[in-house]
């Protein structure tokens, strides 16, 4: 019997905006290399199989979402969240033209597929703000602190990178 590979929040959101952006980057080159004509008739066969596949990415993302509670970050998981952010951080600019497009704009044989991608986008969208969120709240200052806090964001990108921190 195979073995599945594991799959938590953070990878499952990772593998939805690497499909988005490998779909527009293959979408580009097959319409400049065959023509419109050709890739048209390619993506109209392909649509279905590209629905359900992106389908299933949401489902998984939103299944993860909802799975993973992230109310706070505690010693276990904050190198995990923190990486999470980093990377999804470079990530999410290369799709904010993507987020931003309006259906009104798109064929008829493509609504589908970039609802659905849209779909993916906001849901990915909603995990990184959470994050986000939640590791602003790291840097709130207590009421009658003593002690001079240093913010976050400073910490992080002041630390040994190549050192693997033990947590």
């Amino acid at each position: 019997m195979l073995a599945s590979p594991k799959i938590d929040f953070f990878t499952s959101n990772q593998i939805g905006i690497q499909l988005i952006l490998g779909l527009v980057g293959v979408w580009k080159a097959i319409r400049s290399f065959l023509g419109v004509f050709v890739s048209t008739s390619l993506f109209v066969i392909a649509n279905p199989f590209l629905y359900l596949i992106l389908h299933y990415i949401y489902r998984l993302i939103k299944k993860k979402s909802n799975s993973t509670s992230l109310d706070s970050i505690s010693a276990n998981n904050y190198k995990t969240c923190r990486v999470f952010y980093d990377e999804l951080s470079s990530s999410i600019e290369k799709v904010r033209k993507i987020q931003k497009l309006s259906l009104d704009g798109v064929s008829w044989y493509e609504r589908n597929i970039v609802k659905k991608m849209l779909q993916i986008l906001a849901a990915i969208d909603s995990n990184y703000k959470t994050v986000a969120k939640i590791i602003s709240d790291m840097d709130d200052v207590p009421e009658g602190h003593v002690l001079n806090l240093i913010p976050e964001k400073v910490l992080w990108e002041g630390r040994t990178a190549a050192y693997q921190y033990r947590i």
